[in-house]
């Protein structure tokens, strides 16, 4: 049996995921399985799979219709069969020692999952990996407990998914919620550090995230990128308000949820189609309203500026949001 479970799910990425492919298959640590979730790709990439399958046996491939990364993943994990689990996005690049420097810190301090640095780029010509790295000329530094270090966005910061390795035993009751397309990763982030005790971060830069131009960010107005951030938060707060926490975490976690879930519904209509925004803070200050009834969109834990904000919304006073809004972005 292998050591590590690397998920990979793929999408739509012929002009990646050769380079993806190789930085994994070639890493120093051979003893791994590659599960690679073909998404309803519709592009050369499920055909790139198979000749790497060929010629790889660590190399599995799992086919099925188009549903998203977050069913993808979930695909993966049923299949895990290997003491630790890492993500890997189809585009990103990582380091050759990666698997090697992190499989040996979870292993030397016995710890749910170990993180390192990460850093973002354009261009594969950005990328240029370092010498070789000797586990015995580099920081590592135990964090405990985990999550409230999460939850003050204390750095280091464990806030994404894929520069992990994990113990497999911490995702056995974890899973990512099919319904959403975006932000699925801080709904998985929350539930995983709540259920681990320690973590180890390793203080170097070994995982590259390609950034490109299709991104949300890019790509302009979208009424489900703003839902999913809604649907995150509602998820979060129903989880967690029944979770005892001290109250210097009670009260950034409450600020962090509120936030995240009047953010993109106030600004994404205002920048991107003005002429219509009062209509869609319409529709989002009325889910607003339902959440504020139940106790689960809590404003009175936000900063001034963004309270008065989600008072706002919940009033349909829209002439005071806008401007607040033209005064300065968010």
């Amino acid at each position: 049996m292998s050591t590590i479970s690397v998920i990979m799910p793929v999408y739509n990425v012929e002009s990646y995921l050769p380079i993806t492919l190789n930085s994994i298959l070639q890493q120093t640590v051979q003893d791994i399985t590659l599960i690679c979730i073909n998404d309803g790709s519709t592009d050369s990439s499920l055909s790139i799979l198979e000749e790497y399958a060929r010629r790889d046996t660590r190399v599995v491939i799992f086919n099925q219709e188009n549903k998203g990364a977050s069913a993808a993943r979930n695909k993966g994990l049923e299949h895990v069969q290997t003491p630790y689990v890492a993500f890997i996005d189809s585009d990103d690049i990582v380091h050759p020692q990666y698997l090697e420097i992190l499989l040996d810190a979870i292993k030397e301090y016995d710890v749910d999952f170990v993180w390192c640095k990460d850093k973002r780029f354009y261009k594969d010509s950005e990328i240029e990996h370092e010498r070789t790295l000797h586990y015995t000329e580099y920081n590592k530094s135990v964090f405990s407990p985990i999550f409230k270090h999460f939850v003050l966005r204390l750095e280091p910061h464990p806030s994404v998914m894929m520069n992990k390795l994990y113990k497999s035993s911490l995702l056995h009751s974890i899973r990512f919620n099919e319904s959403l397309r975006h932000v699925e990763d801080i709904l998985f982030a929350h539930y995983m550090l709540y259920q681990a005790t320690e973590a180890v971060f390793v203080d170097l830069q070994l995982y590259y995230y390609r950034q490109r131009g299709e991104s949300v960010s890019n790509v302009g107005f979208s009424p489900k990128y703003i839902e999913d951030h809604i649907t995150v938060g509602e998820e979060l707060a129903k989880y967690f308000s029944a979770v005892p926490m001290d109250e210097e975490t009670q009260e950034h976690f409450w600020f962090r949820t509120a936030k995240m879930m009047l953010k993109n519904p106030l600004v994404q209509p205002w920048r991107k189609r003005r002429k219509e925004a009062k209509e869609y803070w319409h529709l989002y200050g009325e889910r607003l309203r339902r959440l504020y009834k139940e106790k689960l969109f809590r404003p009175e834990y936000l900063d001034m500026r963004n309270k008065i904000l989600a008072y706002a919304l919940l009033n349909e006073k829209y002439w005071l949001i806008r401007c607040i809004l033209k005064l300065s972005y968010w």
